[in-house]
């Protein structure tokens, strides 16, 4: 059986429906341009420009919660924490709350709660907390609340 095929409008080839993404609003079902083409605009500045301002738009944030919501959505997030790209940006965003001040109030609250006290605790008798406050005694600023009377 011979595959229906389209022209898109963009290269001006005749492609098989295969090669365009499904949309149903359309007559038959397949968006005007092919896959291919498609990925080349999302890449160029146009493309970037158009695709930041729908992100945007209220259409464009429904969309994300619908997909953060759906399996496809949490198996991707899943995917992309697990990521050197994903674990790189969880770090940075990590490291500027914890200089918010929202950020430091509830780092605050968490030392002095019961589980936090217990955490704390266990880490100063591990080898890593040891060394930490080894470090820490031979620094510039242990030695400046030193002579301060902090310490």
């Amino acid at each position: 059986m011979i595959e229906p095929t389209k022209v898109c409008t963009k290269c001006g080839k005749e492609k098989p429906l295969s090669e365009f993404v499904r949309n149903a609003r359309s007559k038959d079902h397949c968006q005007s341009s092919c896959k291919a083409c498609r990925r080349e605009y999302n890449k160029s500045e146009n493309g970037k420009k158009a695709m930041a301002k729908y992100q945007k738009s209220e259409k464009g944030k429904r969309a994300r919660a619908k997909h953060a919501k759906s399996e496809k959505g949490k198996k991707a997030r899943a995917e992309y924490i697990k990521s050197e790209k994903g674990k790189q940006v969880a770090k940075k965003a990590m490291a500027k709350y914890q200089k918010s001040e929202n950020g430091k109030k509830a780092m605050t609250k968490y030392q002095k709660s019961e589980k936090g006290k217990k955490t704390m605790a266990k880490y100063q008798k591990s080898e890593k907390g040891k060394r930490a406050r080894a470090r820490y005694r031979k620094s510039k600023k242990f030695k400046k609340a030193r002579v301060q009377g902090d310490l």
